[in-house]
C-alpha cells in the first residue's frame, strides 16, 4: 500500500504576498496531514528604513517584503505548521545588491550600506 503526502513547494512568492500569515494558513489548509511545505524566501536579517520597504522595484526583486526570521517562524507556528526549519544560506551583501537587476539610481549609498547584509535567501520547511 502507498502513501502520497502532499508537499508545496514555494519559491520566493511568500515573500510576496502582503497577507502572509493569510497564504501560509492557506497553504495548511490544503495539506494533507503529514504534508510539508518547502518555500525558498528572502528573509531579513536586521532592520531597514521604511524607504527600502516601499520601493517597488524592490517588492519585485523579493527584497522589501522579506520578514524577519523569528516572524516567519512565529508566522508558521501560529497557522499550526510543526518542526520549522528556517536556514539564512546567502547572505545579500552589497556588492551582490548592485548586482541585481534594477535600477540603482533610485537607492542612495546609505541605503545600499543599509542593505549590505540585511537580507538572506533560506530555505524555510515545517510540516503539518
Amino acid at each position: 500500500m502507498s502513501v502520497f503526502l502532499f508537499v508545496i513547494i514555494s519559491n520566493c512568492v511568500i515573500n510576496l504576498s502582503e497577507d502572509k500569515k493569510k497564504a501560509l494558513s492557506e497553504a495548511y489548509r490544503v495539506l494533507k496531514d503529514g504534508g510539508r511545505i518547502a518555500i525558498a524566501d528572502v528573509v531579513s536579517l536586521k532592520d531597514v528604513s521604511e524607504d527600502i520597504k516601499e520601493q517597488a522595484q524592490l517588492w519585485a526583486g523579493c527584497i522589501s517584503g522579506a520578514i524577519k526570521i523569528e516572524e516567519y517562524k512565529k508566522i508558521l507556528e501560529e497557522v499550526w505548521f510543526k518542526s520549522v526549519s528556517i536556514e539564512p544560506a546567502y547572505i545579500y551583501t552589497k556588492d551582490i545588491i548592485t548586482g541585481l537587476e534594477f535600477d540603482k539610481s533610485l537607492l542612495s549609498e546609505d541605503s545600499l550600506n543599509q542593505m549590505d547584509g540585511a537580507f538572506a535567501g533560506a530555505p524555510i520547511k515545517a510540516f503539518k
